[in-house]
């Protein structure tokens, strides 16, 4: 089993293009202390740039994403709003924004979705209009899955281009049976 930065080198320098995207993925999900002075020098400063810039990105939009409670959304039928309004409130601090900023967890979209959508404190109906309205705000897309991928994606082009230009490769139309 190699490390993902080992994945990576592989990859980069022998032309294993289905390997660059899932370790790309694993190093940028890493924390930042778990990559060692080995896996620096086998991916090389630039592609250490890209990942540790993700990696930060992440952090950034965790804590903004935790410490910003999205608003409650009241359908018109709500029992109680006050009591809607503090069973999110103590749902979105004490549990959702508490799991965000947990060291060890990269949360998905749909993990996300899923710690929003139990909380018992509020009204059923004005919880779904409020997930809904959140979904449709996409904040919390792009705070997970997107950050992610814009950084896989400048890692897959950077490796690209490398691949590309590796000395003594040939294009698969012209290369020999």
């Amino acid at each position: 089993d190699f490390r993902p930065a080992m994945r990576l080198s592989f990859a980069i320098r022998y032309g294993i293009e289905e390997w660059v995207l899932p370790a790309a993925r694993n190093l940028v999900q890493m924390q930042p202390e778990e990559l060692t002075m080995e896996d620096a020098r086998l991916v090389g400063a630039e592609y250490l740039h890209h990942i540790t810039r993700t990696q930060a990105q992440l952090a950034r939009r965790r804590l903004y994403v935790a410490y910003s409670p999205f608003a409650m959304v009241h359908v018109p039928l709500c029992p109680n709003r006050e009591q809607c309004e503090s069973g999110w409130k103590h749902m979105w601090w004490d549990r959702f924004a508490r799991a965000l900023l947990h060291p060890d967890w990269t949360p998905t979209y749909q993990e996300l979705l899923s710690k929003l959508t139990r909380c018992s404190a509020s009204h059923s109906e004005c919880l779904e209009a409020t997930v809904n309205r959140l979904k449709e705000s996409e904040l919390l897309k792009t705070f997970a899955d997107e950050t992610v991928e814009v950084g896989i994606n400048d890692i897959k082009t950077l490796a690209d281009i490398t691949i590309d230009s590796r000395p003594f490769s040939q294009p698969e139309d012209t290369a020999m049976a």
